[in-house]
């Protein structure tokens, strides 16, 4: 509680991450990622489990990362930088279709790069998609939050638990990374048969250039904050 109440303290506003430790009600510690996000007068809490993420885990991600921005420095043209990053980062989330999707002048979508695995999702490279697939609301939010995580497409939502006095639908959550998705998207995920979903934006001079998009077909996706 002591080390909480010191993060509440340093946030000030804007976003804040904190490594803890969090006491079960059995008596066992568990390791988690606690986000804190403030915005007006409220401060939303997200608590995230590390799983089965061990230490050693996460310095294999981070020297994975250092080899990555050698590796993404020496490619020869945007074609074999795309198609690099692609098996990259396929082989750090192991999600069995990741595409690099390119935006067009006129907005609409094309994969321009894929690494697939397995047999649960077929392939979509040289495929184009209209605009209207990524409503406008989505690019901006995309800009101000940069990566969108999706664990299960299939899992139910999850109501947030306030204090007294608060409003659940006053809470602005744009910048929280477990916020709900809209039924539409999870409609649309599903109808493509995948289960679990991250989506990273590619920023190019403060506009969004296109997406990384990381699809799983056998089952939920998961990924702890270290690996996204």
């Amino acid at each position: 509680a002591e080390e909480f109440s010191r993060a509440l303290a340093d946030i000030g506003g804007g976003c804040l991450t904190r490594r803890m430790s969090l006491c079960l009600p059995d008596g066992r510690h568990i390791e988690v990622d606690v986000s804190l996000t403030r915005n007006q007068n409220t401060t939303t809490v997200e608590i995230e489990s590390l799983g089965e993420m061990t230490e050693r885990d996460m310095l294999h991600v981070a020297a994975a990362l250092h080899q990555a921005e050698t590796e993404a420095a020496s490619a020869s043209s945007f074609s074999a930088l795309h198609k690099w990053m692609v098996h990259t980062i396929q082989d750090m989330t192991n999600a069995n279709r990741i595409m690099v999707y390119k935006f067009h002048d006129d907005l609409h979508g094309e994969v321009v790069a894929e690494a697939l695995s397995g047999t649960a999702l077929e392939s979509c490279l040289g495929l184009h998609y209209p605009a209207t697939d990524l409503p406008q609301r989505a690019r901006d939010l995309l800009l101000l939050n940069e990566v969108r995580y999706i664990r299960s497409a299939h899992a139910d939502q999850v109501d947030l638990a306030c204090s007294d006095g608060i409003d659940a639908g006053d809470i602005y959550m744009s910048a929280c990374v477990l916020r709900a998705v809209h039924p539409c998207h999870l409609d649309y995920l599903r109808n493509m048969g995948v289960t679990g979903s991250m989506i990273m934006a590619i920023i190019v001079e403060n506009r969004l250039w296109g997406l990384i998009a990381c699809h799983h077909g056998e089952g939920p996706l998961c990924l702890p904050r270290p690996v996204r």
